[in-house]
């Protein structure tokens, strides 16, 4: 057994040593940890973090190509994926493959580029300086023309950005992995304005980033933050919100991307949310008014955008499982009617 003198020694050592501690202060170089240190923003009145705020853009002593073309956005400039050029399709590739004439190293991610005036622009995510950076390249040999980002910190999730700028009346528009949404000059590099989904929507951020890629419509970015509001037109050259679409069933955030669509004889935004798909008037006076909705398609994770296709029909598909359906929507009674084909 042991003698009560051992227990009685380690309770003196104990006391002791908490005195020491009660007397010392805290540890040299230390620094209480708030929201903002992290470069995502600052904090403002009520707690909320502020929009991060872009930076001046870098320029650099390279011209734009000569080559003409265009691939200004999400899946072309028609959006439904087609190249209209004379060049065809090859149907197969020499030995060794195509010729590869210039690479670009990037940060993490998948995001795509867009192609106008002879300039390549792209979303990448610089590691070091914890910033989302729209960098302008040329198209005849990757050398950047300009560079220009904001800080923002985002965590490696299976790559970082993902969504593809769109180009437009000498502006482009970008959406990153963390749903903030920016307005640049395409010549400059300048932000003209800088919106924060999280912030200003409650957008909840998608599993693996944002990767919804901005639609610029007759001088409008349309986007989707499914949080606050549905969807929404901002006025590309000031900023100002031009309309806005509810969201009364608190639909959220999907990788998919806000497609323009004809169906029934009326032009309209078409989205895939999680928790249903809608179609908002793209004209008229009752722009951004819902002018259908339907939950036969709801998944929760939907990545691919809705395809229109003759008739009315729209084909949709996810991953993991979720398989594909065809809709079909048709005017009727004076609204619209949705109704699944198969």
């Amino acid at each position: 057994m042991l003698s009560t003198g051992v227990p009685l020694a380690l309770a003196i050592v104990g006391i002791a040593l908490v005195a020491v501690w009660l007397r010392t202060g805290p540890a040299d170089g230390f620094v209480l940890r708030v929201p903002g240190m992290d470069g995502s923003g600052a904090l403002v009145g009520g707690g909320v973090l502020e929009t991060p705020e872009p930076g001046e853009p870098k320029l650099f002593d390279v011209e734009p190509s000569k080559l003409e073309g265009a691939w200004p956005c999400f899946r072309g400039p028609e959006r439904d994926g087609i190249c209209r050029q004379s060049a065809g399709l090859a149907r197969k590739w020499p030995e060794g493959g195509p010729e590869v004439l210039w690479t670009v190293e990037m940060g993490p991610g998948h995001a795509g580029a867009a192609v106008w005036a002879g300039r390549v622009y792209v979303l990448d995510y610089d590691t070091e300086a914890r910033a989302d950076t729209l960098r302008c390249l040329s198209l005849d040999d990757g050398r950047e023309i300009w560079r220009n980002g904001y800080p923002v910190a985002v965590e490696p999730d299976h790559g970082m950005s993902r969504a593809v700028p769109a180009v437009a009346d000498g502006l482009v528009v970008s959406i990153g992995p963390r749903c903030h949404v920016a307005c640049w000059d395409a010549v400059t590099g300048e932000c003209r304005w800088l919106l924060d989904m999280v912030r200003q929507y409650q957008t909840t951020v998608p599993q693996w980033h944002a990767a919804q890629c901005p639609l610029i419509d007759d001088g409008v970015t349309v986007i989707a933050p499914a949080g606050s509001v549905l969807m929404m037109g901002i006025d590309c050259a000031t900023g100002e919100i031009l309309w806005q679409t509810p969201n009364p069933h608190g639909w959220q955030m999907s990788h998919t991307s806000v497609m323009p669509m004809t169906l029934g004889g009326r032009r309209m935004y078409v989205y895939s949310a999680i928790g249903g798909m809608v179609g908002v008037a793209a004209d008229g006076e009752d722009r951004g008014t819902v002018l259908w909705e339907t939950d036969l398609w709801s998944r929760s994770v939907l990545a691919p955008s809705p395809l229109v296709l003759p008739d009315g029909r729209i084909f949709v598909t996810a991953g993991y499982g979720a398989g594909s359906m065809m809709l079909r929507v048709s005017a009727e009674g004076g609204g619209f009617r949705v109704e699944k084909l198969q």
